[in-house]
């Protein structure tokens, strides 16, 4: 994707909790259970387990992408992708989409997956060494709707399940069967281009870099996979998957940290629940701080309480 121009501006606001009970739900969760209820999955689209089983065969490898030990393994090289056939997509409105996915990537800005029509219209995954990305748009990446997850601790190599799932006035992110963020939005799938739009597995529309990771068990549904079924499909209990998203923070006094908010001239972004996450036990690991943006700016940081942070 395109760098910005502006110089980003960081500032950590380091937050410490009051002696009251906190909700540990953030603003989202409250719709999971609500508005996504157990159902029959719905009809694949397609289905590609690289193993020679596949459903609908509508892969297109480029460059060095190559299938081996049963995943589409990708080496980041100039010209390696691959795609898939756009046709699936004609006359749709809800899809979802699920993969098992390993990266190689760190903090670049990069594509794993997208679907679209060129720069202006489109939706993308990026998965990386701590983060899932989840972003559409139908006006350009200034203006992209963000489901994003930020994990506290390092993906690189390892395999997860990636769902993403697209309907009317919403997109929703899962990794490895749990709700992990969503964003409304008023773009379509026809804006993305319908059955004309193309689907690229490893390459972005920008001039970013291509994807170094592996691809497995791709699936595209016609329609919107509950939550409960995602959670089950993964070997989870619905019922505890849903306590997690309910639970409450237990109370903290102080000193005890509550949560980090950084804030960028970019776009504002909020670690909150990434550090609600971390606090339903006390805090005596390690907290890993970001050295540099999404967009690769060099981040510094700052405490209002340097008398409670260890090297």
């Amino acid at each position: 994707m395109k760098k910005r121009k502006q110089t980003a501006s960081l500032l950590l606001a380091l937050v410490m909790a009051c002696s009251t009970t906190l909700s540990a739900m953030p603003a989202w969760a409250s719709d999971w259970k609500e508005s996504l209820q157990a159902e029959t999955p719905p009809p694949l689209l397609l289905e590609e387990n690289f193993d020679g089983s596949s459903l609908n065969e509508a892969l297109t490898t480029y460059g060095n992408a190559q299938v081996k030990d049963g995943a589409l393994v990708l080496d980041g090289s100039t010209g390696t992708y691959a795609e898939l056939d756009g046709s699936i997509l004609a006359g749709k409105d809800s899809l979802t989409v699920s993969m098992d996915l390993t990266t190689e990537m760190t903090n670049q800005l990069f594509f794993t997956f997208a679907i679209g029509d060129g720069t202006t219209n489109y939706a993308f995954l990026r998965f990386r060494e701590q983060e899932a990305a989840f972003h559409i748009t139908n006006s350009g990446y200034q203006n992209e709707d963000q489901a994003n997850y930020t994990s506290t601790q390092s993906m690189l190599g390892q395999t997860k399940n990636i769902v993403m799932t697209f309907e009317p006035g919403k997109i929703a992110l899962f990794v490895d069967g749990r709700p992990a963020g969503q964003a409304n939005t008023d773009v379509t799938l026809a804006d993305l281009g319908g059955g004309d739009a193309q689907i690229l597995l490893g390459k972005s529309f920008f001039e970013d870099p291509l994807f170094m990771g592996s691809y497995d068990n791709l699936k595209i549904y016609d329609g919107v996979m509950s939550a409960q079924l995602i959670a089950e499909s993964n070997g989870l209990d619905w019922d505890q998957v849903k306590e997690e998203l309910e639970a409450p923070v237990r109370e903290l006094a102080e000193p005890e940290l509550k949560y980090l908010t950084l804030t960028t001239d970019e776009h504002p972004t909020s670690s909150e629940l990434y550090y609600q996450q971390k606090i339903q036990n006390p805090v005596t690991d390690d907290i890993v701080l970001w050295k540099t943006s999404h967009s690769g700016y060099s981040i510094s940081w700052q405490s209002s309480h340097p008398q409670l942070l260890t090297d």
